[in-house]
């Protein structure tokens, strides 16, 4: 925008939000014409180029059961992407670790560079376009067992390596927590094998956390022959 301000003595310009004069040697030109009169003025204005960082958009807290595929996808909606309004045809890089368990980049014919892809941490180069081709549909198969919090933490970082502007390299970092869902455990208290006991026994059964059991669910069997 431009204002007129001083009571004509004066113009302030506002250019647009990521405006900048980026190709070399040119500039926004205003030209002054003073009436009455016919004098004639112009004002050359460079408005100098400045980087703007990524920015990731992540899904919340997952869960996952061992040893098994969690796929971050649009279908699925839990995608994970990646914006840079001035990056252009640049290159990034993009960092992903896991705690445990393996990553696995879903479309990578398009990334300039991929190191470890199907390992706990994998780096990529490429377009914007291509990071966020390759990250929808990445694949995290979780480990065995889980750790002792149930939870894995992913790590996932991007760097615009200072393509646009002036300012240097800028980048973004988040995490993902997906929690290990594994499988309750049972521990039941019984008489000793051999034990007499009366018609009515005590049991006692114990779940590693709460369960909903289902009538009928858990079945007992006696051995011999009553």
């Amino acid at each position: 925008t431009v204002a007129i301000t001083g009571g004509g003595t004066g113009l302030t310009y506002t250019p647009a939000t990521d405006y900048c004069n980026s190709l070399a040697g040119t500039t926004d030109d205003f030209t002054y014409t003073l009436t009455p009169g016919s004098a004639v003025a112009t004002v050359r204005v460079s408005v100098t180029c400045i980087n703007d960082a990524p920015a990731f958009t992540l899904p919340a807290a997952q869960i996952a059961p061992p040893a098994a595929a969690l796929v971050f996808s649009t279908g699925n909606g839990n995608a994970i992407s990646v914006a840079d309004v001035d990056a252009g045809t640049g290159l990034l890089q993009l960092e992903l670790v896991a705690e445990d368990g393996t990553l696995t980049l879903a479309d990578t014919s398009g990334l300039a560079t991929v190191t470890g892809n199907g390992s706990a941490a994998v780096a990529a180069t490429g377009t914007l376009a291509a990071l966020n081709a390759a990250v929808d549909g990445l694949s995290f198969v979780s480990p065995l067992s889980a750790p002792a919090d149930g939870v894995v933490t992913l790590s996932i970082s991007v760097n615009d390596q200072g393509n646009s502007g002036a300012g240097g390299a800028l980048s973004d970092a988040g995490t993902i927590d997906v929690a290990i869902d594994t499988a309750p455990t049972v521990t039941a208290t019984t008489p000793a094998n051999g034990a007499t006991t009366a018609d009515n026994v005590a049991l006692s059964i114990t779940f590693s956390e709460a369960v909903d059991v289902a009538a009928g669910g858990v079945t007992l069997v006696c051995g011999g022959g009553n």
